[in-house]
C-alpha cells in the first residue's frame, strides 16, 4: 500500500449554510499544509479512512487515516506533530495533527 498517515481530527463548523461540514469514509477533501506548495486541486486531493465511524459531524474529534491521490508529494514533506486542514471547496472542514506515518497502513 502506498504512503498514508494517522491522524487526530476535529471537524469544524462551517458558517455558510450551503456547505455542510460533515464526511464519511471515502470522502476526498483537499489537504493544506505548511511546506505543500501546489497549483491544482489533484495534487492536494486525499482520501479519508474513517475506520468504524460511519460519518463525522462538526465537533466530533476523531482519529482518522488518510491516503493521498500523489504520496509521493507528500511522503517527504509530513511529520509527526505536522498540522493540517482538510477543504471542500473553499471552506476547511476540518483541522488535525498527524500521529503517525506509514507506508503500509
Amino acid at each position: 500500500m502506498s504512503f498514508a498517515i494517522l491522524a487526530e481530527v476535529e471537524v469544524l463548523k462551517v458558517e455558510d449554510k450551503d456547505c455542510l461540514a460533515r464526511f464519511a469514509s471515502g470522502a476526498r477533501p483537499t489537504i493544506s499544509y505548511k511546506g505543500l506548495e501546489v497549483s491544482g486541486s489533484s495534487f492536494a486531493s486525499c482520501a479519508i479512512n474513517l475506520g468504524d465511524v460511519e460519518e463525522a459531524f462538526p465537533g466530533d474529534k476523531l482519529e482518522i487515516e488518510i491516503g493521498f491521490l500523489n504520496p509521493e508529494l507528500h511522503e517527504s514533506l509530513m511529520y509527526v506533530g505536522l498540522e493540517f486542514g482538510l477543504y471542500a471547496g473553499p471552506w476547511m472542514i476540518a483541522k488535525g495533527t498527524v500521529s503517525l506515518l506509514s507506508n503500509g497502513i
